[in-house]
């Protein structure tokens, strides 16, 4: 009954966790993060709780290096908190639409240290049908959208979603991961012909809808991802190691000839869009900011309050500055970790995914037999990684990104020590007999503490909506006290000043700008605004203006 409950337990989390990828709401002004960054912190602190409850004696034991290299990455970002100039607000939350703060890392660290506690084949199996589950809820809402133009019924522009992801390179390579998923395991033998023909239709309507979004990110992450599959494919059927290599050669030349391509070289260079050209700036900016703080980067989600002074002169200049104004993400995983954390933070996260392709090495030179469960944790996270490369971090995806890596290193143990799990179980059920509190009870505590600290930016942002649609000032006034409950972002500032300058109301205008620049001082918005207003003094503005050149000497430079 106590092995039924804990079993209860495990899957709780991993369905939390699961949601992360396909939970939206109507209530705020931004319904695609704010909503998945109290999923992932309930199921952070579920799986915390779990972990604490049932596994921590075996974790050291089991996985000393990847714990230890965990814990390090948590370091690297207590040191960049600590030194950064952000607010508290922005440093535990991030900013408003990304919500990559201290908090949301903590809780992927606890995610993956989490997924090693999965020990039995069906776990893995569950947690992948989850995967897959979430991509048909996502793939079934853009056909939705698609055919009848209507999300939901949804028309404030407040509340305008896309997908379920939000942005179409995002669900594009959702939906990329989940497909991969599935092929390799529709590539068992022993599958069944339902599987397959469910698969068939998956995958059609996978394509056609990444098709109808345009994104191309999505088929280039589906190919690397049917190309690891097929490797392993080709790999179990020939004795000679010849057909796999020739496959992967001839794939790293066509993603070498996709690469150049994308430069605007080769012969496919239609790949090559201004996409391209902006995350050459965004790229060179964060290693500006990394370069210029090695050990501490400049705070996490914090790229946005530097990006201006960090850029080159041909980002500030050029006539495609108009589309792109600014940016508060690298567009790429590790340089934005280098960016926020500087060496320590870059390396720690390149040792994470070390230790992921160490377990993925260690079982494919055991096993030369096709192991679709292993496959398919496999090349699902080499979708996701390889577009993290190239993406900013998105909540979504984020969360498998990190359970797929802990959940490899569990595999890749589970199979090495198969003599051993039958032991392992009797001593771990022993154990466990005297325990007093319910496997429930412990992680609903954990979930309960998840949710308190994740919950304060979503109500913050429900009041501000609130207030925003009553068109009342004073409901708009009280939505701007800050509280525990209510951390005001700098997004709520910015958006509190447009608002009450077009409302007529100077002061409150005036007051909010006072209010913004003082708690987010390297946030150029909101003194562009302040510097705007009608009703400040000359002085007063003389002060602004040289905020305006800090944070951007290259365009207010030029005005002294």
């Amino acid at each position: 009954m106590k092995f039924r409950a804990q079993q209860a337990s495990l899957r709780t989390v991993l369905v939390l966790l699961s949601l992360c990828s396909s939970l939206i709401y109507l209530l705020g002004t931004e319904n695609i993060n704010l909503p998945k960054f109290v999923v992932l912190g309930v199921a952070a602190g579920t799986g915390f709780a779990y972990s604490i409850r049932f596994e921590i004696r075996g974790y050291w034991r089991s996985h000393q290096l990847f714990i230890c290299i965990l814990f390090t990455f948590a370091c690297t970002i207590a040191v960049s908190c600590f030194w950064s100039s952000a607010p508290v607000t922005q440093n535990l939350y991030g900013v408003l639409g990304r919500n990559t703060g201290v908090i949301t890392y903590l809780a992927l660290i606890l995610i993956a240290l989490f997924t090693l506690s999965l020990h039995q084949k069906r776990d893995f199996i569950f947690l992948l049908n989850l995967l897959q589950i979430s991509g048909i809820i996502n793939v079934s809402y853009c056909i939705w959208v698609i055919i009848f133009r209507d999300s939901f019924g949804v028309g404030n522009p407040f509340i305008g979603i896309d997908s379920l992801l939000g942005n179409p390179d995002f669900i594009s390579s959702f939906l990329a991961i989940t497909l991969v998923s599935v092929l390799a395991r529709a590539l068992n033998n022993e599958i069944s012909k339902l599987f397959v023909a469910m698969t068939a239709l998956l995958v059609i309507s996978d394509v056609a809808v990444m098709f109808k979004l345009g994104a191309t990110q999505g088929f280039v992450v589906t190919f690397v991802g049917f190309s690891i599959v097929v490797f392993y494919k080709l790999r179990s059927k020939f004795h000679s190691l010849a057909p796999s290599i020739t496959f992967t050669v001839g794939a790293l030349l066509i993603s070498l000839a996709g690469l150049l391509g994308a430069l605007g070289r080769g012969p496919l260079s239609f790949l090559h869009e201004n996409s391209v050209i902006f995350r050459g700036w965004y790229w060179n900016a964060a290693i500006t900011m990394g370069s210029a703080h090695p050990w501490t980067g400049v705070g996490l989600d914090s790229y946005g309050d530097w990006f201006t002074r960090a850029r080159s002169l041909d980002a500030a200049t050029s006539p495609l500055r108009l589309k792109e104004p600014n940016a508060d993400s690298a567009h790429s995983v590790p340089l934005d970790f280098f960016a926020s954390g500087g060496w320590p933070m870059m390396i720690a996260y390149l040792l994470i995914l070390i230790a992921v392709l160490v377990a993925i090495i260690r079982f494919t030179r055991r096993n030369r037999s096709y192991d679709s469960t292993f496959v398919a944790l496999t090349a699902s996270w080499f979708c996701y990684q390889a577009q993290s490369f190239i993406r900013l971090v998105q909540l979504g995806l984020a969360v498998w990104g990190w359970s797929l890596g802990g959940a490899l290193i569990a595999y890749e143990f589970m199979t090495r020590n198969q003599n051993n799990v039958g032991q392992e179980s009797e001593k771990t059920s022993k154990s466990r007999q005297i325990k007093k509190t319910h496997p429930f009870l412990t992680i609903g505590v954990g979930g309960l503490i998840g949710f308190l600290l994740t919950f304060p930016p979503m109500n913050s942002d429900i009041q501000w909506k609130r207030a925003v649609d009553s068109g009342n000032p004073l409901l708009g006034r009280q939505a701007l006290k800050k509280n525990y409950f209510n951390p005001l972002t700098a997004q709520e500032f910015i958006s509190a000043i447009k608002i009450f300058s077009a409302s007529k109301l100077p002061l409150d205008a005036l007051n909010f700008s006072r209010q913004g620049a003082k708690s987010y001082s390297d946030n150029i918005e909101i003194w562009k605004l302040y510097y705007e207003l009608p009703n400040i003094s000359e002085s007063e503005k003389e002060k602004i203006f040289i905020n305006l050149v800090r944070l951007d000497s290259q365009t207010y430079g030029l005005k002294q």
